[in-house]
């Protein structure tokens, strides 16, 4: 992560027809699922406290470099829902060689190890950032989103799961899922902090700022103390209703950047998709992948 927020500032300063210094950046991090596929085979490596560090040194290289950024930072969802997704034989042998420690966990205790730390995976960033340590510029903000935590998957009528919302290896989301994802993210980002829901379901409204709050929500416009958190200790985050770091309706808008590592990304689906059909190697943990502009103008990851 570090490495690719590095990457990310040096393009965004030479992305061609953009103002570095004056256009609004929205910048989405969203990030653990292939660490926590792999934590049984190396708890030190994929442990909370790695994934801790590194993503908050990619969020402090943001905050040190990039002027007028809200950055937002999707929590985690349930990894043992990928149990309800073993079904057939493509879905089942994709998640045993690609993500076997949460979608078959050796024992219940296994089971319960792989919740404890994905809780902590949550709660230590989140922690981190209610503490208002990217609170220091009026330009500037980081915001957790928590609206997959206790998100589900889709199911059909019949209670089975809605597969046409997943990739083909039964794990990243299809076009159709991050539409979804996407609708769920934009109202997450207008819910003020410590009130935001954690959960979404399909056919929800679409949200729009109001007359009252025409902004996003960051923890300084519209903060409150976070009713989710349960790792260490979470104080009130300085700053006044005065300060707008991220006007929602502002026509400076202009660049927006979205980096997905966990596969929201719909070329991230599509290249794990065709890497499985193909029969090549799984993909590396997120750490070691790269950022590239997708023909949209974004940012994605890429194996």
């Amino acid at each position: 992560m570090p490495a690719q927020a590095t990457d990310l500032i040096s393009r965004l300063k030479n992305e061609e027809g953009m103002d570095f210094e004056n256009d609004w950046k929205v910048i989405t991090l969203f990030i653990g699922g292939n660490d926590l596929c792999a934590y049984c085979k190396d708890k030190k490596s994929y442990s909370a406290e790695s994934y801790f560090n590194n993503v908050t040194e990619a969020l402090n290289r943001l905050h040190a470099a990039v002027p007028r950024a809200l950055v937002n930072v999707v929590e985690i969802l349930e990894m043992s829902i990928l149990q309800d997704l073993n079904v057939g034989l493509v879905c089942n042998l994709v998640h045993q060689v690609a993500c076997k420690c949460p979608s078959f966990p050796a024992n219940a205790e296994a089971a319960a190890e792989m919740t404890e730390v994905t809780n902590k995976y949550r709660t230590m960033i989140r922690d981190y950032v209610a503490q208002g340590v990217y609170d220091t510029r009026d330009d500037f903000a980081v915001v957790m989103q928590p609206f997959l935590v206790d998100t589900k998957p889709p199911v059909k009528e019949n209670g089975k799961p809605d597969f046409s919302y997943f990739a083909a290896d039964c794990f990243h989301f299809s076009q159709k899922g991050q539409e979804a994802m996407a609708e769920a993210l934009w109202n997450s980002m207008l819910e003020p902090v410590g009130q935001k829901r954690t959960e979404w379901q399909l056919g929800e409204p679409f949200e729009c700022p109001s007359a009252e709050q025409p902004y996003f929500c960051t923890n300084k416009n519209c903060g409150l103390k976070s009713k989710v958190g349960t790792f260490g200790s979470q104080k009130s985050n300085p700053g006044s209703s005065d300060d707008n770091p991220s006007p929602a309706s502002s026509s400076s808008y202009v660049a927006v950047v979205v980096m997905s590592v966990f596969g929201v990304c719909l070329i991230a689906l599509l290249a794990g998709a065709v890497m499985y059909l193909r029969g090549r190697r799984v993909p590396r943990p997120e750490k070691n992948r790269l950022v590239q502009p997708d023909r949209f103008g974004a940012y994605s990851a890429i194996m």
